[in-house]
Protein backbone atom coordinates (compact mmCIF):
# COMPACT_ATOMS: atom_id res chain seq x y z
CA UNK A 1 0.00 0.00 0.00
CA UNK A 2 2.72 2.32 0.71
CA UNK A 3 4.82 1.93 -2.56
CA UNK A 4 1.58 2.22 -4.72
CA UNK A 5 0.55 5.75 -2.67
CA UNK A 6 4.41 7.12 -2.98
CA UNK A 7 4.08 6.30 -6.70
CA UNK A 8 0.66 8.42 -7.33
CA UNK A 9 1.91 11.41 -4.93
CA UNK A 10 5.63 11.01 -6.91
CA UNK A 11 3.83 11.08 -10.23
CA UNK A 12 2.16 14.28 -9.23
CA UNK A 13 4.76 15.89 -7.55
CA UNK A 14 6.74 15.17 -10.63
CA UNK A 15 4.33 16.95 -13.34
CA UNK A 16 4.37 20.02 -10.84
CA UNK A 17 6.97 22.51 -12.28
CA UNK A 18 8.18 23.44 -9.57
CA UNK A 19 10.81 21.20 -7.69
CA UNK A 20 11.24 22.89 -4.57
CA UNK A 21 13.96 22.27 -1.95
CA UNK A 22 12.63 20.62 1.84
CA UNK A 23 14.23 21.16 5.03
CA UNK A 24 13.08 19.36 7.91
CA UNK A 25 14.26 20.67 11.35
CA UNK A 26 12.90 19.05 14.79
CA UNK A 27 12.31 21.33 17.92
CA UNK A 28 12.84 19.46 20.90
CA UNK A 29 12.60 20.80 25.05
CA UNK A 30 13.00 24.39 23.75
CA UNK A 31 15.61 23.00 21.16
CA UNK A 32 16.35 23.08 17.39
CA UNK A 33 17.67 19.90 16.50
CA UNK A 34 18.83 18.58 12.73
CA UNK A 35 17.50 15.04 12.20
CA UNK A 36 19.92 12.58 10.81
CA UNK A 37 19.88 12.00 6.83
CA UNK A 38 18.12 8.38 7.52
CA UNK A 39 15.16 9.51 9.68
CA UNK A 40 11.92 8.23 8.17
CA UNK A 41 10.59 11.79 7.37
CA UNK A 42 13.45 11.87 5.20
CA UNK A 43 13.51 8.44 3.93
CA UNK A 44 9.62 9.39 2.42
CA UNK A 45 10.65 12.53 1.00
CA UNK A 46 13.34 10.35 -0.83
CA UNK A 47 10.93 7.83 -1.74
CA UNK A 48 8.82 11.01 -3.43
CA UNK A 49 11.73 12.11 -5.32
CA UNK A 50 11.75 15.59 -3.41
CA UNK A 51 14.77 17.72 -2.76
CA UNK A 52 16.08 17.48 0.26
CA UNK A 53 18.47 20.40 1.53
CA UNK A 54 22.06 19.13 1.15
CA UNK A 55 23.30 19.80 4.59
CA UNK A 56 21.12 16.36 5.83
CA UNK A 57 22.74 14.12 2.98
CA UNK A 58 25.15 12.44 4.43
CA UNK A 59 24.56 13.36 8.34
CA UNK A 60 24.59 10.23 10.93
CA UNK A 61 23.33 11.70 13.71
CA UNK A 62 20.73 14.19 15.36
CA UNK A 63 22.60 17.49 15.99
CA UNK A 64 21.50 20.14 18.11
CA UNK A 65 21.14 23.56 15.98
CA UNK A 66 21.60 27.01 17.41
CA UNK A 67 18.71 29.80 16.74
CA UNK A 68 21.31 32.35 15.24
CA UNK A 69 22.72 29.36 12.51
CA UNK A 70 18.57 28.17 11.50
CA UNK A 71 19.49 30.33 8.40
CA UNK A 72 22.22 27.45 7.52
CA UNK A 73 18.88 25.39 7.09
CA UNK A 74 16.72 27.40 5.31
CA UNK A 75 14.84 25.38 2.06
CA UNK A 76 11.73 26.66 -0.43
CA UNK A 77 9.95 24.84 1.79
CA UNK A 78 10.99 24.32 6.03
CA UNK A 79 9.40 21.93 7.88
CA UNK A 80 9.18 22.44 12.17
CA UNK A 81 8.26 19.65 13.79
CA UNK A 82 7.50 20.59 17.22
CA UNK A 83 7.44 17.86 19.67
CA UNK A 84 6.89 20.49 22.33
CA UNK A 85 3.07 21.55 21.23
CA UNK A 86 3.81 25.62 20.92
CA UNK A 87 1.73 27.51 18.30
CA UNK A 88 3.06 28.14 14.92
CA UNK A 89 3.28 32.51 15.92
CA UNK A 90 6.11 30.88 18.58
CA UNK A 91 8.24 30.03 15.28
CA UNK A 92 7.20 31.88 13.15
CA UNK A 93 7.22 35.79 14.70
CA UNK A 94 11.03 34.56 16.17
CA UNK A 95 12.67 37.55 14.26
CA UNK A 96 15.88 35.05 13.08
CA UNK A 97 13.26 32.83 12.08
CA UNK A 98 11.01 35.37 10.36
CA UNK A 99 13.58 36.53 8.34
CA UNK A 100 14.10 33.06 6.72
CA UNK A 101 12.98 33.22 2.83
CA UNK A 102 11.11 30.13 3.62
CA UNK A 103 9.27 32.09 5.69
CA UNK A 104 9.16 34.88 3.65
CA UNK A 105 7.92 33.08 1.18
CA UNK A 106 5.31 31.63 3.54
CA UNK A 107 7.06 28.65 2.65
CA UNK A 108 7.74 27.35 6.49
CA UNK A 109 5.26 25.49 8.23
CA UNK A 110 5.21 24.46 12.38
CA UNK A 111 4.42 20.65 12.20
CA UNK A 112 3.46 17.99 14.57
CA UNK A 113 5.80 16.02 15.85
CA UNK A 114 3.52 12.95 15.76
CA UNK A 115 3.00 12.90 12.12
CA UNK A 116 6.77 14.01 11.27
CA UNK A 117 8.53 11.18 13.54
CA UNK A 118 6.07 8.40 12.53
CA UNK A 119 6.18 4.94 13.90
CA UNK A 120 4.45 2.06 11.61
CA UNK A 121 2.75 1.80 8.88
CA UNK A 122 -0.55 3.74 9.75
CA UNK A 123 1.85 6.78 10.55
CA UNK A 124 3.86 7.15 7.43
CA UNK A 125 0.43 6.80 5.86
CA UNK A 126 -0.68 10.08 7.84
CA UNK A 127 3.11 11.68 6.81
CA UNK A 128 2.07 10.95 3.39
CA UNK A 129 -1.24 12.23 3.51
CA UNK A 130 0.06 15.31 5.16
CA UNK A 131 2.82 16.12 3.16
CA UNK A 132 0.65 15.60 0.14
CA UNK A 133 -0.98 18.55 1.10
CA UNK A 134 1.90 21.07 1.29
CA UNK A 135 3.69 19.74 -1.60
CA UNK A 136 1.15 19.83 -4.09
CA UNK A 137 -0.15 23.02 -5.31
Amino acid sequence: RYEEKVSRLRRRLESQSQKPEVSVIYHVGGQFQAPASEAICFQVLNDLNVRIKSVFLNQSEYLPISIESISDYDADILFIADFDNKPSSYFLQNPLIASLQSTKSQQAYAVGADTWFPYGPLGVDKLLDELSSYLLK
